[in-house]
């Protein structure tokens, strides 16, 4: 049997709601051949622009505004 190997890494980031209910996610997708080829953390720069996006959704629904 031939060992299986990762394409892709998938990155998922949900803001839930004071009752439990997801308010909105974020879904990222980084291949390994990006990863290969990128000349920086690419699973590093993906997580934070999804968390970048996912603050935006927060702020949406909570009016909480990011400290920068």
């Amino acid at each position: 049997m031939k060992e299986q190997r990762a394409a892709s890494v998938t990155l998922q980031l949900v803001a839930y709601g004071d009752d439990g209910k997801p308010l909105g996610g974020i879904n990222k997708v980084v291949g390994i051949n990006a990863m290969r080829d990128a000349g920086f953390p690419l699973l590093m720069e993906t997580a934070a622009g999804a968390a970048s996006e996912l603050e935006e959704v927060i702020n949406a629904h909570y009016g909480i505004v990011p400290r920068g």
